[in-house]
């Protein structure tokens, strides 16, 4: 995610902790890109899908690994040289079995939905209420934890 500080623009930061929602709020709402848009949407997917595990998540072992997104930007590619293209990104999150969830705008829907598709996730409208979003991501928790 791109931080208030411009050093961090292009680039891929882990937050953690995020526990509520209130929390996760502030969080979310305290990004910022500088003024430059550079968001690096698909190397976050290419390297949370990536078996190097480079941002030093702790998955479970048998867990079902699922990628939800918020976005208003088409896709991007920042921290790889060449950029990472789509397929590059659809197929490391096949290949490691992600479940991809992006909540974006309808016009960049085409920058994200063969990864949706491709991983058994789903595309959804950023500004959903907040009633309608809490429903979207129970929906998602309670599909992925019965797969």
């Amino acid at each position: 995610a791109p931080w208030s500080n411009s050093t961090y623009d292009g680039k891929t930061l882990l937050i953690q902790d995020l526990t509520n929602a209130s929390i996760a709020s502030v969080a979310l709402s305290n990004q910022y890109a500088g003024n430059c848009a550079y968001e690096p949407t698909w190397d976050a997917i290419y390297l949370l899908s990536n078996s190097l595990n480079e941002l030093g998540l702790t998955w479970r072992n048998n867990s079902v690994k699922v990628i939800i997104m918020f976005t208003d930007e088409e896709g991007q590619s920042y921290e790889y040289a060449p950029p990472l293209v789509l397929q590059e990104v659809v197929d490391m999150a096949v290949q490691e079995n992600r479940h991809v969830y992006i909540f974006t705008v309808s016009n960049v829907y085409y920058s994200y939905k063969p990864i949706a598709d491709a991983t058994d996730g789903g595309m959804y409208n950023l500004y959903l209420s907040q009633p309608e979003m809490e429903s979207v991501l129970d929906s998602i928790v309670s599909e992925e934890t019965c797969k």
